[in-house]
């Protein structure tokens, strides 16, 4: 592969990711909408995709710009996973005391 394949791969990788990260976002809408009816199944493997193709992209960009703008969004991947995996503990944990009780 030349080095121009990679930009295009990383580039692509990129595009996914934040098409994906849209989706993301529209699904935590409806999980909201929907007062948690939705899985948070579908949030995390969306939001794990997504990190995922932040990272591809992140090894295989070389324009500065596109290199900013996927470090940022990568950290913004980042945050709203550890948030959801968080929600989920602590949503796991008060279920549990309520049953002691």
């Amino acid at each position: 592969m030349t080095r121009l394949d990679f930009v295009n791969d990383g580039e692509r990788a990129f595009h996914i990711a934040v098409v994906t990260r849209a989706c993301v976002i529209r699904a935590s809408a409806c999980a909201i909408l929907s007062q948690g009816q939705v899985p948070f199944a579908y949030f995390l493997v969306a939001e794990v995709v997504a990190l995922v193709q932040l990272l591809w992209s992140l090894f295989f960009a070389r324009v500065f710009i596109i290199r900013t703008a996927q470090v940022i969004t990568f950290f913004d991947t980042a945050l709203v996973l550890i948030v959801a995996l968080l929600s989920i503990f602590y949503s796991l944990r008060s279920n549990q005391a309520q049953r002691r009780h």
